[in-house]
């Protein structure tokens, strides 16, 4: 389902106009994919021997050596880069494995330390929350490296002021790392929310409450970084994007003619640590590479980098204050390279041979005919639309009520490409208590109002012609949540229940806006460009569309992995339950922890916990 569509903002360069700009190169020039993948993979190499020798000489988990560089490395992985594997899972167990190697790393206090009599000893350590943030970033934590976040989150609380934010040392701020309470401020909610669930204290869902309270009424500073984390805590709250326009375009505006982004305007030159922010924070925002002011700011990076991976940066200030007096480069040049490397490895993926197997494998799951046996069933052929259906009907009892349960997405129910029936499970179970199961093809549709007509119409044909309860009950599995949901909120009334298996719901998460436009089939997907889409995504997100269903009482049930990397737990089931909630509705959410651990592969989403699951199973064929 690969596939982007461009944007099509002309009128914004129209009527944003650019601050002033001096003695600055326009002639950088343009970089092919291939250049873009060797600066990653030179990135990749400079990260990997700053860090490692910085942890050995300084025996110091400094955020911009440590965190930075393993969510920089992380992220590379995932877009298919090469890295050091053994690094990463060392050096995150050696910060994280235990609450004493949280303490050995420096960034932790130590409970039989003399306290410290300095003034930042009575705030927080800024290392914590990027620490915390980079380790939820990776594809999966032992349970030891759990508890340890947990820890930090219990010292983010503990420090917590009264009015909701941090204690901020002025004089001892090290820009752009450290650069403002506002900027501190927004990394600790990101770290916080992070290890906030529902199962949380209630004491900490409080801090979080109050400290996000705290950020929206501060005054920000016209900086570039409190634009950029504006954006970036948008995009991880699952904020509609139309929310953060004036900001994105604020970010546009600074773009300056070397095609680079300043971290201060107009001191500075464009640099990678600025530039790399404001890539990666677009790229997330739904931004692609077909964007021109993207194409240049990864022209710049690629133009600018220097031989050994790393890109050239100046000092803005030293402990003291002092602007730009600082001898020692190695920390901003460290965490500049790891903006960089975030932004370009995002916007640019590196093809990985073993994803394309996986891709081609999973496509060949999708069957083209109706097939099946089951114990206690009777497998029958529809059609709606010329699209392929069925109807599984109970070779025994058959529930009085003529209850039943629908299926998403349709294979899951009958026999894949490979002759295997995936919920074999929940579908003799429900044949044997009564139940008709149904599915009905509308391919990768990512819940389109037109793949939602199709679903109409073959639940109408089911109820009138084949007698069934006017009340389907909707078992979602993954991009199937996205399908389910997308009929679900337009017909509350025809809905009962739904039972979620690490569904996704809200679209800009996953797939992603590019992919949600370019992917469905032809005459399935939702007709507009991504500019249309991205504008108007509150009216066909199922996540933003919760409110019909609630009202009409369906029940909701999820289960999901609790790190789940490829459909995000936090903004698929876990924010549903919030809203949801708020609006009066029922719904649970069971986490399962370490799901599918020791599964290639399995980025926290599948594993054999999802196909026999009690409380599923309990939950569909209640009464």
């Amino acid at each position: 389902m690969a596939g982007t569509s461009s944007f099509a903002w002309l009128l914004l360069g129209l009527c944003l106009s650019r601050p002033a700009l001096v003695d600055e190169p326009t002639s950088i020039p343009r970089a092919t994919t291939q250049q873009v993948h060797q600066t990653v993979d030179r990135a990749i190499g400079y990260l990997q021997t700053e860090s490692a020798a910085w942890l050995k000489t300084r025996k110091c988990a400094a955020c911009h050596h440590v965190p930075m560089p393993l969510w920089a490395l992380g992220e590379a992985e995932r877009r298919g880069y090469a890295i050091d594997q053994k690094f990463v899972a060392d050096t995150t167990e050696s910060l994280l494995g235990s609450k004493d190697k949280l303490m050995a790393s420096k960034i932790f206090p130590n409970p039989a330390d003399p306290p410290d009599p300095r003034p930042q000893g009575r705030g927080l350590n800024m290392g914590l929350p990027f620490l915390a943030v980079a380790a939820r970033s990776l594809p999966s934590l032992k349970e030891g490296q759990k508890q340890s976040l947990k820890l930090i989150a219990e010292e983010i609380v503990k420090k917590q002021q009264p009015d909701g934010s941090w204690e901020f040392f002025a004089t001892l701020r090290r820009p752009p790392i450290n650069e403002s309470q506002t900027t501190d401020a927004a990394w600790i909610i990101m770290a916080l929310a992070g290890e906030t669930g529902p199962d949380a204290p209630e004491s900490q869902r409080a801090a979080l409450s109050k400290a996000i309270t705290w950020l929206d009424a501060a005054k920000l500073s016209d900086i570039h970084q409190d634009k950029v984390l504006k954006v970036l805590m948008g995009v991880r709250s699952t904020k509609p994007r139309k929310t953060m326009q004036t900001t994105i375009d604020e970010l546009l505006a600074l773009q300056r003619a070397d095609g680079g982004w300043s971290q201060t305007v107009p001191e500075l030159k464009s640099d990678a640590f600025a530039t790399g922010q404001t890539l990666y924070v677009l790229s997330l925002a739904g931004f692609t590479v077909e964007r021109p002011e993207i194409k240049r700011g990864i022209d710049f990076l690629v133009a600018t980098q220097k031989p050994d991976g790393s890109w050239p940066m100046i000092s803005r200030s030293t402990p003291d204050g002092s602007p730009g007096s600082s001898t020692l480069l190695t920390p901003i040049t460290c965490a500049a390279s790891s903006w960089a490397t975030l932004g370009l490895a995002r916007l640019v993926p590196k093809g990985n041979p073993a994803s394309k197997t996986d891709a081609d494998r999973n496509a060949q799951k999708i069957p083209t005919e109706i097939a099946g046996t089951y114990k206690g069933g009777e497998l029958v052929e529809l059609r709606v639309r010329d699209r392929i259906a069925y109807l599984i009907k109970p070779t025994g009892k058959i529930d009085p009520q003529k209850r039943w349960l629908w299926d998403f997405p349709f294979w899951l129910a009958i026999n894949d490409g490979f002759g295997n029936v995936a919920h074999r499970y929940y579908v003799e179970k429900s044949l044997a208590a009564g139940f008709h199961i149904a599915g009905v093809d509308v391919g990768p549709s990512c819940g389109s109002p037109a793949a939602a007509e199709v679903c109409q119409e073959f639940y109408e044909q089911l109820v009138s012609k084949h007698g069934l309860h006017k009340q389907a009950r909707v078992l979602a599995h993954s991009h199937g949540g996205l399908i389910a949901y997308g009929w679900a909120f337009r017909h509350p009334a025809c809905v009962d229940r739904i039972a979620g298996m690490c569904p996704a719901t809200d679209f800009r998460t996953y797939p992603t806006l590019p992919i949600v436009v370019a992917g469905p089939t032809k005459g399935l997907d939702y007709g507009l460009s991504l500019e249309e889409l991205d504008r108007r995504a509150g009216e066909f997100n199922p996540i933003e569309n919760l409110g019909p269903l609630a009202k009409a009482g369906a029940k909701i049930l999820h289960i999901h992995g609790d790190e789940d990397t490829l459909v995000p737990t936090s903004a698929n089931s876990r924010e549903l339950a919030r809203r949801y909630r708020e609006l009066g509705g029922e719904v649970e959410i069971v986490l399962l922890k370490n799901l599918g651990a020791g599964r290639a592969n399995s980025s926290g989403h599948d594993g054999p916990e999802l196909y026999e699951s009690a409380p599923l199973l309990k939950f569909l064929l209640a009464d």
